[in-house]
């Protein structure tokens, strides 16, 4: 995944933030840093990093919130969304060329990934 998603210069978590947010500004709007973090499996203190990095790179702005001005909310740029949609795609490849085409297959692995994971 890592040497793919370079192509795009972006890293893996760089993508899971930058995904996360835009997907949840589909469902409500611009997420708080920690909603994105949440959905994203990712430490606070190391996303607000990440996201200072992808916003130095002009993929998101952070604002502050109207209701409570210490909390930040990603806005994902025209410029984030182009690049998702792009990660996604090479994600998507590279998750079917890991777990193949056969969904039965492809969902015990997950499973038993699942279970290693959980030790």
């Amino acid at each position: 995944m890592d040497t793919e998603l370079r192509s795009l210069n972006l890293t893996h978590t760089q993508f899971n933030l930058l995904a996360s947010s835009n997907w949840l500004t589909g469902l409500s709007g611009p997420p708080t840093q920690q909603q994105a973090a949440e959905l994203a499996g990712a430490d606070r203190m190391m996303a607000s990093k990440v996201f200072a990095t992808l916003q130095s790179r002009g993929l998101v702005d952070r604002t502050s919130d109207d209701a409570d001005s210490r909390v930040r909310r990603v806005v994902v740029t025209a410029a984030g969304s182009e690049l998702v949609s792009r990660a996604v795609r090479i994600v998507a490849d590279v998750d079917g060329t890991f777990f193949g085409d056969d969904s039965e297959a492809r969902d015990t692995t997950r499973d038993q990934l699942r279970r290693l994971a959980q030790r």
